[in-house]
């Protein structure tokens, strides 16, 4: 994925609930988003467990720099468990502003907020945000310095990964969850001595919740989910044009909503093209990033896929096997065979060295 700032996120120090065994057969099912701003074209699409229910979709921000969020929600009709993917935005900052600026408002479609740490915007703005009047303690930080050093090689800038467990109820049930944030920070002089210093998250912040003796257990599907999604180039390419007329916009201070309307409906295939050709070129640098970035967190296997490349699944499985219709299914049962059943052809894949 592109280098572009998000927001908001936590994960768990320390792990204090029992690891419970992994169910003995799970079957992952493809989720398709489609966003109807972009003529209802597919945006992307993710795996999640069979039988739970996924809402949400793109979001749009018309007035920000980043123009549009993928917040959506996993979730198991029979539990508690949650896997929720969490709005954000772009942030600046200058140390000596031409004019006055005043905090949190919007200045060329970034927040002005002063940069700081991800343990403290999970605190300030991502709790009293997404998790407000639910009475939140926080369990604890922990920094992840290997994922910061992944991101910081390919950004080329100063990076930051921290991941945080918080408690609260729902209902008279207590659950924990974990909210990933990686920020990075690029600081430049522009001018008299003026630091302007733009920051954000690098990747979609999400949290994943489940009650509190459960959420280790669920943490290697959810994650699972998380980094099987899949990003259509062709609707990032017609996002990535909206952005480009959005900064045209604030640098020649056009306020003619409308006019803006009609260059983005125009579209326009050449510059499309050039970012095509620039995000393939970036692909394989960003492919092995990500890969360090789910290994690192655990709980997830590389699978060769059919039809080459690979899926991210759940690990602590003996078996997977990817089925005709695009789903995965994995089984710790002896002599399981999928294909005794069913009218789906299953075709055994096995797991990709690290």
């Amino acid at each position: 994925m592109n280098s572009r700032l998000l927001a908001a996120g936590l994960l768990a120090t320390a792990l204090t609930a029992p690891v419970k065994a992994a169910p003995q057969t799970l079957v992952m099912e493809k989720v398709t988003v489609r966003d109807p701003m972009v003529n209802d074209m597919v945006a992307g699409t993710l795996l999640k467990p069979k039988g739970w229910k996924f809402d949400g979709g793109m979001k749009w921000y018309p007035d920000a720099w980043h123009q549009v969020c993928f917040e959506g929600k996993v979730t198991d009709p029979d539990s508690l468990t949650q896997l929720e993917f969490l709005p954000w935005c772009a942030c600046v900052w200058f140390t000596k502003p031409v004019f006055p600026l005043q905090p949190m408002t919007n200045y060329m479609g970034s927040v002005v907020l002063k940069p700081m740490a991800p343990s403290e915007v999970i605190e300030k703005i991502t709790i009293p945000d997404s998790r407000k009047g639910l009475n939140v303690r926080v369990v604890g930080h922990h920094d992840m310095p290997e994922i910061a050093k992944f991101f910081a090689k390919i950004a080329g800038t100063n990076v930051k990964a921290t991941r945080s467990r918080i408690e609260y109820t729902v209902g008279r049930q207590t659950v924990h969850e974990d909210i990933y944030l990686i920020l990075s920070y690029s600081s430049f002089d522009i001018g008299g001595g003026n630091i302007s210093t733009i920051w954000g998250p690098v990747v979609p912040p999400f949290a994943i919740r489940a009650a509190k003796e459960d959420l280790d257990a669920v943490t290697p599907a959810m994650l699972a989910s998380v980094h099987s999604g899949w990003l259509n180039p062709k609707w990032a390419d017609e996002v990535g044009y909206v952005k480009s007329l959005f900064m045209k916009r604030m640098r020649l201070g056009i306020e003619d909503a409308g006019k803006l309307s009609k260059q983005i409906s125009a579209n326009n295939d050449y510059i499309i093209g050039l970012m095509r050709e620039a995000r393939a070129a970036k692909n394989a640098s960003e492919d092995r990033v990500f890969g360090n970035f789910s290994d690192y967190i655990r709980g997830v296997q590389p699978y060769a896929a059919p039809g080459g490349g690979s899926v991210q699944l759940p690990s602590g499985y003996g078996n997977a096997w990817a089925g005709s219709d695009g789903t995965y299914l994995l089984s710790n049962e002896p002599n399981f065979d999928p294909n005794k059943t069913g009218r789906i052809t299953w075709t055994a894949i096995k797991p990709v060295d690290r």
